[in-house]
């Protein structure tokens, strides 16, 4: 029966002696072999973490360093106006002398009136007719350059004539913006010859005279075109009213049928 009996091998006797708890001194050892798939995963973390430290490290200074909200404020600010206003703030005290020379040349005007006060600064903007900002804030949405040396231009065409000249029109009878065209054409032509621009009265407009409201508009109700010609040398705006009380009112004005001195409707000169 001994001699019959098959005698364990190596293998199985290392099978034996693992199901029982304990392994033989003469067992051969397992080795583990590391999968490479455990490798490149060690990796991808490490990559991972250093990512995150260099992303954390970067919006840390950016943050603190380059994007610090007072210092883009005030940097974008300069720019913009030094991009977008020509060196305004350069030019103010420049401004301030010409607008006293033109309140001078305006005061020894034929009228021998001196014209109010500016109420707007054109080559600014004022919000607080509105209730708006601050004049420091609403300097931050111009958006035009100041030219000193356009508000000074006088044209050489009539500029030394003794007798002052006027331009009259009448408003283009289309929409607004037919309306608006023919008026700056109107102050082109009155700024390049020299004539004082005599704004047409209060009268209906088409489109806008439509509903229960105010049906009577003129140019002053849209702009400040007193204001344009107070603060432009070579350019001299006035109303219908002052231009009738001035040359019609006065007899300086004649039929040109039969030469006879022409008045006003009943002398009115209010429209």
């Amino acid at each position: 029966w001994l001699h019959n009996y098959h005698r364990p091998t190596n293998l199985s006797r290392l099978n034996i002696f693992v199901a029982m708890g304990s392994t033989p001194a003469d067992a051969p050892k397992a080795t583990r072999r590391v999968s490479p798939s455990t490798n490149a995963s060690s990796q991808t973390y490490i990559l991972f973490v250093v990512t995150c430290l260099f992303v954390t490290m970067t919006g840390n200074f950016l943050h603190h360093r380059l994007a610090d909200p007072h210092n883009v404020h005030k940097h974008a600010m300069r720019q913009f106006e030094m991009n977008h206003l020509g060196g305004h703030a350069k030019v103010e005290e420049q401004k301030k002398k010409k607008q006293s020379a033109l309140k001078l040349q305006s005061a020894v005007l034929d009228t021998g009136e001196k014209p109010p006060p500016p109420v707007h600064d054109l080559a600014g903007l004022s919000c607080s007719d509105h209730g708006g900002p601050s004049d420091d804030l609403a300097k931050e949405m111009i958006y035009w350059s100041d030219i000193p040396s356009d508000d000074a231009f006088v044209s050489p065409i009539g500029a030394n004539s003794k007798k002052r000249k006027y331009l009259t029109f009448e408003p283009d009878g289309g929409g607004f913006n037919n309306i608006r065209m023919s008026m700056e054409t109107m102050i082109v032509m009155a700024h390049a010859m020299s004539r004082t621009l005599v704004m047409p009265p209060s009268q209906g407009m088409y489109l806008l005279r439509k509903g229960s409201g105010k049906k009577h508009f003129s140019f002053d109700d849209f702009y400040h075109l007193e204001q344009v010609g107070y603060e432009h040398a070579g350019l001299h705006v006035i109303s219908m009213e002052e231009f009738l009380k001035t040359e019609a009112m006065t007899g300086n004005l004649f039929n040109k049928a039969t030469g006879d001195v022409a008045f006003p409707p009943n002398n009115r000169t209010n429209w």
